[in-house]
């Protein structure tokens, strides 16, 4: 997690105690600070995951876990590889215009590029 005060502390009992009903091994670990279009995660990863997952309608922490193993099972490499293309050039929009967050992200044609095999 990002640090983001609606998250919830690493060490919260409830959360512990509802993870040690499903068998796994889920710790809380927060990620350092970061410049919000910095971060692959947030830039797409969970929010595609999420949304795949929306449709599902999990009733119990049960049901949630199976539908977010089965979607990071089935997910796209090519998402994967789209996201980073576009960290990356949010990177150099970042640098170009000194570190601040004025940038626009230029539209990369990434389908495209996939088609072509280039991406």
């Amino acid at each position: 997690q990002d640090n983001a005060r609606t998250h919830i502390l690493p060490g919260n009992a409830e959360f512990a105690e509802v993870v040690a009903t499903t068998g796994l091994d889920i710790k809380i670990i927060n990620q350092p600070p970061n410049y919000p279009d910095l971060n692959a995660l947030d830039i797409g990863y969970f929010r595609s995951l999420e949304s795949l997952t929306d449709c599902r309608a999990p009733t119990t922490i049960k049901e949630l876990i199976q539908g977010v193993q089965e979607e990071f099972d089935e997910y796209d490499a090519e998402k994967l590889n789209k996201i980073f293309l576009t960290l990356q050039t949010i990177m150099v929009e970042v640098m170009n215009h000194g570190g601040e967050n004025t940038h626009k992200i230029p539209h990369l044609r990434k389908e495209r590029l996939g088609r072509q095999g280039i991406l």
